[in-house]
């Protein structure tokens, strides 16, 4: 009797326990809003293209996939507007976009430019671009208003997108992206929510097998 006490006593703190844990976890990660169900593949013809939004402010970033697999603004009248990405220039690729790595951090501080309405290469079929015929990450940040790069207080939401450059196949792949819903706070490449309600479940079914354990032991359940 008092093993089975001590049992759903036990069992009653990690349930506890899974729950604060799970609303911390919640709190934590309601900030990065994550897309995966929107990717898209462009093959080798230069009339494929498809557009995304960030942080749904201003127009969107329109690919496409011509000779070479490139970003270019979707309807920036002006040449430039809400988004920039981070210069490849330090990894030897001028003009093209860095490639980030899984959980490299994307924030304030990095080499930001603003994406021009023609186009800036990914890939090239010259065996250059920082994705020729690799996966990674884009660093994107995003202001609410056009220009708000120009603004001195204007904090901007900081975002990731997957692409794959195919050189065989001369393709371009988003596959998914996501931004952190707090402005000015970073994020790191590939960053998603994570779901805590695993130790919940299990804590769960922990529980009520000690209550019907207990429950069984008093005579109040018949055992088979």
């Amino acid at each position: 009797m008092e093993v089975v006490m001590t049992l759903w006593k036990m069992t009653l703190i990690t349930f506890l326990g899974a729950c604060i844990l799970h609303s911390s976890a919640l709190q934590a990660d309601a900030t990065i809003v994550y897309v995966s169900d929107k990717g898209f593949s462009l093959g080798r013809d230069e009339t494929e293209s498809n557009e995304l939004k960030l942080a749904d402010a201003g127009e969107g970033i329109e690919f496409l996939v011509a000779e070479n697999a490139a970003v270019r603004w979707a309807v920036a009248e002006f040449g430039f507007s809400f988004y920039q990405t981070v210069s490849g220039l330090e990894a030897g690729f001028l003009g093209s976009p860095m490639r980030f790595e899984f959980n490299d951090v994307i924030a304030e501080g990095l080499e930001w430019m603003p994406i021009e309405r023609g186009v800036t290469k990914l890939a090239s079929t010259n065996e250059t671009g920082s994705f020729y015929d690799l996966t990674g990450f884009l660093g994107i940040r995003v202001f609410e208003q056009e220009f708000g790069w120009e603004e001195e207080d204007a904090l901007p939401y900081y975002g990731w997108i997957r692409i794959e450059h195919s050189a065989v196949d001369a393709t371009l792949t988003v596959h998914d992206w996501a931004w952190n819903s707090t402005p000015g706070e970073p994020i790191q490449a590939g960053e998603i929510p994570e779901p805590a309600t695993y130790a919940i479940l299990v804590a769960l079914g922990a529980l009520g097998f000690a209550i019907v354990r207990r429950r069984r032991r008093s005579g109040r359940l018949p055992i088979a």
